[in-house]
């Protein structure tokens, strides 16, 4: 916040509710749980448009959980974001 970022979810949720860093990221944590729930219950579909947009719905906090799940494998990505991303991306697999 010192160099101008924007208060990240635990920092809001700690000035919010007025807790510690470990019980905001527990919060938090049961924030993404129950909402997967809701997303994943709610995956019947009716028509093609509509399973494709579920589809995409689904995917987009896949791909955030898997940069953010461990801290910040986006804009200090690590060796292993890294090969996961060759390794789906690049690599060729055997069918």
């Amino acid at each position: 916040m010192e160099r101008g970022d924007v208060p990240k979810s635990i920092q809001c949720c700690m000035n919010e509710r007025g807790v510690s860093e470990a019980a905001a990221r527990e919060v938090i944590k049961e924030l993404i749980m129950d909402n997967w729930r809701v997303i994943n219950g709610d995956r019947a579909c009716s028509s093609s448009f509509e399973e494709y947009f579920k589809s995409v719905a689904i995917n987009v906090p896949r791909t955030s959980l898997f940069f953010y799940h461990h801290g910040d494998g986006y804009s200090k990505s690590d060796e292993e974001t890294r090969d996961h991303i060759i390794s789906l991306l690049l690599q060729p697999f055997k069918i």
